[in-house]
């Protein structure tokens, strides 16, 4: 779901380059560019752990089409948002943490892990259809 609302983020922020460039503003221009940048940070790791499931995919199924490794994805995607689910606590009144403070508190590696698995096994999943 979270994926989602960032790809629909991209589509909005690429609909007001257009207006920018309508506008021919270039300070406009600019802070659309920087929106772009944050959009870009937030895709940037799930796409590294999609590529690399896609690697693994071609690995193992060789030159032929392999469609078993779309069921191993799909369970290893289940898997891993079965565990994330139960990882995660709900929080009220949350702040903003730095990456080294969010490491260092406990279960950090744990959704780290669970977020990385579901990247890769996402390219399992996608690459044979």
């Amino acid at each position: 779901m979270l994926m989602r609302h960032i790809k629909l983020a991209e589509i909005g922020v690429m609909l007001t380059v257009a207006i920018g460039f309508l506008l021919a503003s270039p300070i406009f221009l600019i802070l659309i560019l920087f929106l772009i940048g944050v959009q870009s940070s937030f895709f940037g790791p799930v796409k590294s752990g999609i590529a690399l499931g896609s690697l693994l995919c071609e690995r193992l199924s060789g030159p032929a089409i392999e469609i078993g490794l779309v069921a191993f994805g799909a369970f290893g995607l289940s898997a891993f948002a079965i565990d994330l689910y139960f990882a995660t606590v709900p929080v009220q009144n949350a702040e903003l943490v730095g990456a080294a403070e969010f490491l260092s508190r406990d279960g950090s590696l744990r959704l780290c892990f669970d977020l990385a698995g579901i990247a890769m096994c996402g390219g399992f999943y996608i690459v044979p259809l």
